[in-house]
């Protein structure tokens, strides 16, 4: 990859022909990497790399002892920046040697869909083992559905920008940026749920434990399971109205952790 970065001159030096020396793979056997998770979108201040590719060309440097001059590598999204990254198997164009991606009104909802989750899952944690695999699938869906319907303006917008068809819509970078507003807001509205302080000595209807003895954790997993059950009874009136279960159960804001850059 980095063979590719520069035109070609960050790693020239050690390269002859398609080959590289032996030294570019001892250095990067052992080189330093940071976990980057893989996101079809990324905004401003996040890591392009799992590495720094600046510091290894220093160290290939140091180590081989033959002097280099580049241009230094952005490491992150600059400011105000956008990057989209879609994988899609493209279908060949007959006239194009290359395979090009036709970004139709489907293809916009694939997208604009695959943007939403990702900005979603961002900021929402759910732990799949706390809660049992069909209750944790049914509690992402409910609130993944939720978090679309309340911001469905803004996949309107987005699809019709990534389909060419957005005259008079913001631009994808401000409509990306207010949905992560926004996301933030649902996670903090929408987190972990809390109960009143005056019922903190109150028995919780799912563990039978005292609510105040509950982890963060321990009280999504019980507020979840509580929720399944009354909406799976078909006798409900609406959440919380049947059997007074969720009486002591309030929302409220909970730290989000805004990834650094």
């Amino acid at each position: 990859m980095l063979a590719h970065f520069s035109g070609g001159q960050l790693l020239a030096p050690w390269q002859h022909g398609t080959e590289l020396d032996d030294a570019v793979f001892r250095i990067a056997a052992t080189f330093p990497m940071r976990t980057v998770h893989h996101r079809v979108y990324m905004v401003e201040g996040d890591e392009m790399f799992g590495f720094d590719p600046n510091a290894f060309v220093q160290r290939l440097i140091e180590e081989t002892g033959v002097p280099h001059i580049w241009e230094p590598i952005s490491t992150r999204i600059h400011e105000r920046g956008l990057l989209f990254r879609f994988t899609r198997v493209a279908r060949r164009d007959e006239a194009r040697s290359e395979p090009t991606l036709v970004v139709d009104e489907r293809e916009a909802r694939l997208q604009t869909r695959e943007v939403f989750w990702d900005c979603w899952d961002k900021y929402h944690h759910l732990q799949p083992s706390k809660l049992g695999a069909e209750m944790y699938a049914q509690s992402v869906a409910w609130r993944f559905a939720d978090f679309v319907f309340d911001n469905i303006d803004l996949a309107q917008q987005l699809i019709a920008d990534f389909s060419g068809k957005g005259g008079g819509v913001p631009d994808s970078f401000a409509i990306v940026t207010e949905l992560e507003r926004r996301t933030k807001d649902f996670a903090r509205i929408y987190g972990v749920p809390r109960v009143r302080k005056e019922d903190g000595d109150k028995p919780c209807p799912n563990c039978k434990r005292l609510y105040k003895d509950h982890s963060d954790d321990e009280m999504r997993t019980c507020f979840n399971r509580l929720m399944v059950r009354e909406r799976n009874d078909p006798n409900r009136q609406g959440v919380g109205t049947r059997s007074g279960e969720f009486d002591n159960l309030a929302i409220s804001s909970m730290s989000v952790k805004t990834p650094t850059g």
